[in-house]
């Protein structure tokens, strides 16, 4: 009687399904502007998306190019730091569904165009498992300040004096 109770429990546990939801997401890489003029910024941000709780992830935010980064700030969710590129961040309250990550400035350095890659992606499940999550890049162009055009309406125009530009005064000095 009791191998057929363990016969049964080997069946049923092969038969039935066990429904076992494995940590999946992605990231996003959004600016205000892609194109940008040198010297001047764009805001940037960072996001993700988990169908499953993520209670930490890590990255790394660089560029390349024309571009570089400033001002990186994660999102108040979370802990940990990120300030330098290398984002390694936890929260107590997990995630799941779209969050925020990071914000921060992308300025253009010079004519051209530059890249801004999150790469080395990992999100860290409720389980603790590890997931390795597929990096994004963004282009931003760089464009050459426009020099301003003089206005044609406020360029001097030549007098029709027909004096010498003399005020009206007589150059003769009395020799006639």
């Amino acid at each position: 009687m009791r191998k057929r109770i363990i016969l049964i429990g080997v069946i049923l546990s092969v038969l039935l399904p066990i429904n076992v939801k494995a940590l999946s997401g992605s990231i996003n890489i959004s600016c205000n502007d892609s194109n940008v003029i040198v010297g001047n910024s764009t805001n940037c941000s960072i996001t993700g998306n988990s169908d499953s709780e993520v209670s930490a992830l890590a990255m790394t935010l660089s560029s390349g190019g024309s571009v570089s980064i400033s001002n990186i700030v994660t999102s108040s969710v979370w802990q940990g730091d990120g300030s330098d590129g290398d984002i390694q961040l936890y929260t107590d309250s997990n995630k799941t569904g779209n969050f925020s990550i990071a914000t921060f400035t992308v300025t253009g350095n010079s004519v051209g165009s530059g890249t801004i890659t999150v790469s080395g992606v990992m999100f860290t499940g409720a389980d603790f498992n590890d997931v390795g999550v597929s990096g994004k890049n963004i282009v931003i162009n760089v464009k050459e300040k426009e020099t301003p055009k003089p206005n044609p309406e406020t360029t001097p125009k030549p007098s029709n004096n027909d004096n010498n530009n003399n005020n009206g005064n007589n150059n003769n000095n009395g020799n006639n």
